[in-house]
């Protein structure tokens, strides 16, 4: 047999399961003559991200390019954790921060609070967490580094001893456009939606969703 690997000659060295392992001298490669499942393609890793974007559940996905629910689970979280938080060329701009409510398997009062810039609309960052004062302040503070011109926010008692009072204006009917955000998350992000059977168990893996819909 020849090395999958580096196409050199593979010696017997074992059987497993029932099965001849072969191993290359040349690359130090294990490997067998057939396997059971079939190999995972860089394609459909690229289709699992697109799915998801598009709000296609994990089930959906797992119909569609019939590979089990598990695996697509493993892909997507690993393809969230190789995305890394932007930074954008961008200064003296507008930005809207608001905290939306979202269910977590056995936890309570868990929130994604995150910032958007209010022209481009794309996500400057994100938290996972409880609405408290550390947790709020992480996400000001990666906006703050943008020298903003105007901080947009509700009228919560936290951001005005986080914001600086010259550049912040607190009001329900001034953060429109990331309150049509949170609509549009709940729609590609079943795991987000109320009133629905669809809910995450782990926070890792809402992070990596909300990392392919945001920056991927």
């Amino acid at each position: 047999m020849n090395c999958n690997y580096c196409t050199n000659t593979c010696i017997k060295k074992g059987i497993r399961n029932s099965v001849q392992k072969y191993h290359c001298k040349s690359c130090g490669k294990w490997q067998q003559q057939k396997y059971t499942y079939r190999k995972f393609e860089s394609s459909e890793k690229r289709n699992i991200v697109s799915l998801t974007k598009e709000g296609a559940s994990i089930s959906s996905i797992s119909r569609l390019i019939k590979r089990s629910k598990s695996i697509i689970q493993k892909q997507i979280f690993l393809a969230g954790k190789t995305i890394n938080k932007p930074h954008y060329n961008e200064y003296y701009q507008d930005y809207e921060l608001d905290e939306m409510s979202i269910k977590i398997a056995g936890q309570e009062d868990i929130y994604l609070i995150y910032a958007i810039n209010r022209t481009t609309r794309k996500v400057i960052d994100f938290f996972i967490g409880g609405r408290t004062k550390e947790n709020i302040s992480k996400v000001v503070s990666a906006v703050l580094c943008y020298h903003p011109k105007t901080i947009y926010t509700d009228k919560l008692n936290v951001y005005p001893s986080l914001i600086p009072k010259k550049i912040h204006k607190p009001g329900r009917r001034l953060t429109n456009r990331i309150e049509r955000k949170n609509l549009s998350l709940r729609n590609f992000i079943k795991r987000l939606s109320r009133s629905t059977l669809c809910f995450t168990r782990k926070t890792d893996m809402l992070e990596a969703v909300i990392k392919l819909v945001s920056w991927a």
